[in-house]
């Protein structure tokens, strides 16, 4: 397969799992919200105050769920990380084969391609690090963050 193909595969991959990944930060977005609201409620001045630890449970279980959000998001971003690498091995490979006539414009395209694919993955890498159940406002920021990728759109000039 020629270096192209790889790179148009790769990219769509990318782009499907970065689809994957939106619903995923929405969903810690609103449970951010849930948490911050949960704050607020008075368990004790309610009709469910016969429930015995009742405030524990539920903070514990919006916990968990971050959790479970945050652990789905990490495989995905184990397949972004995977993307990445098989669009590095694809420079190599030219490096290698670029005795072989590879001209200078596909060369920096390359080049391009790779560097774009890093930075978009250590950019989302950064996002998802900073996130910590007991900063709601990470939480509930983490999707416009997301969306937000300040990692240039385009590769060589031209739109991903």
């Amino acid at each position: 397969a020629s270096w192209s193909a790889l790179l148009s595969l790769c990219q769509k991959v990318w782009n499907s799992v970065l689809s994957e990944c939106k619903p995923l930060m929405v969903s810690l977005g609103n449970i951010g919200e849930q948490l911050r609201a949960f704050q607020k409620v008075q368990i004790a001045n309610t009709s469910l105050h016969t429930f015995p630890d009742l405030h524990q449970r539920l903070h514990f279980k919006l916990l968990q769920a971050v959790d479970i959000v945050l652990g789905k998001l990490t495989d995905k971003m184990c397949y972004l990380l995977c993307e990445m690498l098989s669009v590095s091995r694809c420079l190599m490979r030219s490096c290698y084969l670029q005795s072989l006539h590879l001209s200078l414009t596909c060369w920096e395209w390359l080049q391009d391609a790779e560097r774009y694919y890093r930075q978009q993955f250590l950019s989302r890498k950064n996002v998802l690090q900073t996130l910590r159940a007991d900063v709601l406002s990470l939480l509930e920021t983490a999707p416009k963050r997301w969306a937000e990728n300040p990692v240039k759109k385009s590769i060589s000039g031209k739109p991903i």
